[in-house]
């Protein structure tokens, strides 16, 4: 139920950015916050925890919710959530570390895209939801990465 609950949200999530930012220019990508998300999980100092990665629009990634362990900025394991059934080992490049979710978003920042939304983890400034549709001109090029149920080890 809680997976389609967030399916449910996601999917609004995108079509509400979809409705908003409806136009060919698209929009500049200031993703406000990110700088101070970025310092607060830097100042927390985490080097090993988990937390639970759903992908979407990344041709490879699996379609299911995939729990990701990384230590030391590095994914060490890679499970189908709720088992310890480990994701084929050629899709583990599709998952992102926490370090990983804010490259990507500092990569991206100030570049004009189709649209976006970020969402920031409160206790640890990690972020939980990145949406991201590089184009409004093509369909089906929207990507997002869900990453929620944080644990430090």
């Amino acid at each position: 139920m809680k997976n389609r609950n967030s399916f449910i949200f996601l999917t609004a999530a995108l079509t509400s950015i979809l409705f908003i930012s409806c136009g060919d220019a698209g929009v500049t990508t200031t993703f406000p916050g990110l700088e101070d998300a970025h310092r607060h999980w830097k100042s927390l100092n985490i080097k090993k925890y988990s937390f639970h990665q759903l992908i979407f629009g990344v041709p490879g990634a699996s379609a299911d919710t995939i729990t990701v362990s990384v230590d030391n900025n590095t994914i060490i394991k890679t499970t189908f959530k709720g088992t310890d059934i480990p994701l084929p080992a050629e899709k583990i490049k599709y998952y992102k570390t926490a370090d990983q979710l804010f490259d990507l978003l500092f990569a991206l920042k100030g570049k004009t895209i189709g649209s976006y939304y970020v969402d920031f983890d409160t206790k640890y400034g990690y972020p939980v939801l990145i949406i991201i549709d590089p184009s409004l001109r093509y369909s089906g090029d929207e990507y997002w990465y869900d990453s929620r149920g944080f644990r430090p080890e």
